[in-house]
């Protein structure tokens, strides 16, 4: 579990009703429409056809063989309109009030200040750990940007850089007395488990990339010959779209470009880092074509058709992470009994301790971080980037082990 502040919690979640409260103004001024409700499909579908916006998908046929138009979030995002746009964020906000902050609002009542959860080791195609009651691995991280597209598809933008720091789930939540919140976020892991991968078939390029301090802007600088902010972001998005599958409409709206240069981009980008990654393809395939299954670094097996072989890469690199998280985590569970440092929450590639105010001025420390960078099988460490807070969720600081003296 993990301690929450009710009186943050009420002022957090008034804000948060306030923002919902003013994007359906604007929705059914914008529309005419006095009663629109944007959790309704029909009416979400009559608004796109009244604005002539025409849907990019569609649902399965009905049994009458009908089929209705498909406007869940990646699709309203797509289509890159700001009435679209706005539905995407009141769901999405929506989301958020009526998960965590519905549930926290039973627990004050209560009066209870510990929310309570649950991990399980299946759920997930890919092996991932998933959380339930409630999902805490899809709390919001960072400060909310109201107006901009978050990453991997989001509808919202939560930065734990800002530059708007007025409004973030996390403040919600508080280390227990005499101790802080220690992050440790396994920094483009998912990277580093992608090169790995093109380095066994002789193709080093990525993991070679991920070795820098910031993957995205060396990527920028190798593929396009700058590390500029617009160069980062655009490489980012092919990373991301390497590891995802993100289409050209995707990846052209994220970035801010026409279909046409994207096309340019692809291109582009997959003529420097695209050999590793077809080559791992052609193995993948050959595997499914003679075994029926692919499997990762820890022998997780995933059966997949070979027809649908370009989702395999994504659930090799996505089970390495989750299975090299979880046996790291068993790794230090003697060491945390001992430091009475308590794991919290661990979402996919990240686990937060709260640690004992003492221990953070302690070269100790040092143990738990040794273990965690362990990266066995791998053949290398995996860095962390550390984060502490003393105060709450979402301030958090940079943090470095203090040297032994």
């Amino acid at each position: 579990g993990i301690r929450f502040d009710p009186d943050e919690l009420e002022d957090v979640g008034g804000r948060l009703d306030g923002l919902m409260a003013g994007l359906l103004a604007d929705l059914r001024g914008d529309t005419g429409q006095e009663l629109f409700n944007p959790r309704s499909s029909p009416m979400v579908e009559a608004v796109m056809e009244g604005l002539k916006i025409k849907p990019r998908a569609f649902n399965k046929p009905k049994q009458d063989g009908t089929q209705s138009p498909k406007w869940d979030k990646e699709n309203l995002l797509i289509v890159n309109h700001p009435v679209a746009l706005g539905i995407a964020q009141y769901r999405a906000l929506g989301t958020q009030t009526g998960g965590f902050i519905a549930l926290l609002r039973e627990y004050a009542e209560l009066q209870l200040e510990i929310m309570h959860f649950s991990y399980q080791n299946w759920g997930t195609v890919t092996g991932r750990l998933s959380a339930k009651n409630p999902n805490v691995q899809a709390m919001a991280k960072g400060w909310l940007q109201l107006g901009e597209l978050g990453d991997e598809g989001e509808a919202l933008a939560w930065s734990e850089d800002g530059p708007d720091k007025t409004l973030a789930l996390r403040t919600i939540f508080v280390p227990r007395p005499g101790y802080a919140f220690l992050d440790a976020d396994y920094s483009q892991i998912e990277m580093f488990i992608a090169g790995w991968y093109m380095a066994k078939v002789g193709h080093p390029e990525l993991l070679e990339l991920c070795r820098s301090e910031d993957v995205h802007r060396a990527t920028g600088l190798l593929v396009w010959g700058s590390e500029a902010p617009e160069f980062r972001k655009r490489a980012k998005w092919f990373n991301f779209g390497l590891l995802y599958g993100l289409g050209l409409d995707a990846l052209a709206l994220r970035i801010g470009c026409s279909l046409k240069e994207a096309t340019k981009y692809r291109e582009q980008y997959y003529g420097t880092i695209g050999p590793g990654y077809y080559r791992v393809m052609q193995d993948i395939r050959a595997w499914l074509g003679t075994r029926g299954y692919v499997q990762n670094v820890y022998g997780r097996r995933y059966y997949i058709d070979v027809e649908r072989a370009y989702i395999a890469f994504n659930y090799m690199v996505q089970g390495s992470v989750g299975d090299f998280v979880k046996f790291r985590e068993a790794m230090i569970r003697k060491l945390c009994r001992r430091l009475k440092i308590y794991p919290t929450l661990t979402t996919h590639d990240d686990i937060l301790f709260e640690v004992p105010l003492a221990l953070l001025d302690s070269p100790r420390i040092g143990q738990l971080v040794d273990i965690l960078e362990d990266g066995t099988p791998f053949g290398m460490r995996l860095p962390l980037k550390l984060k502490v807070s003393r105060t709450n969720l979402a301030e958090m600081e940079d943090y470095h082990v203090p040297k032994a003296a």
